[in-house]
């Protein structure tokens, strides 16, 4: 089972960080990405791919496409690898877009 989705967020400079909101209706615990620590990075795009396991850990992240700061892509998927879904019977995919655009 694919399942794919899209997740835009704009983030404050003041708070960056993003929702508290897990981007698939199985996710039961989805901590906040921060924005990296850096002024200078005022966007970025993650896209990713990740396994999640009948225990409903994340493994398996896989960069399918980034633009911006390397940071940004350490900030994602660190983040989505604590992420928690719903006990299945099997593994499947999941597939997870990440942008953010820092306001003034």
């Amino acid at each position: 089972m694919r399942i794919l989705r899209t997740l835009t967020l704009s983030l404050l400079v003041n708070h960056a960080v993003a929702e508290s909101k897990c981007p698939h209706d199985q996710g039961i615990y989805c901590p906040d990405i921060e924005a990296p620590r850096v002024t200078e990075l005022k966007e970025g795009t993650v896209q990713i791919k990740y396994t999640v396991l009948p225990s409903g850990s994340v493994s398996d992240i896989e960069v399918l496409e980034s633009t911006g700061d390397p940071r940004w892509v350490q900030a994602v998927t660190g983040t989505v690898h604590l992420w928690k879904y719903k006990k299945s019977q099997k593994e499947y995919k999941q597939e997870f877009k990440f942008s953010a655009v820092l306001g003034p």
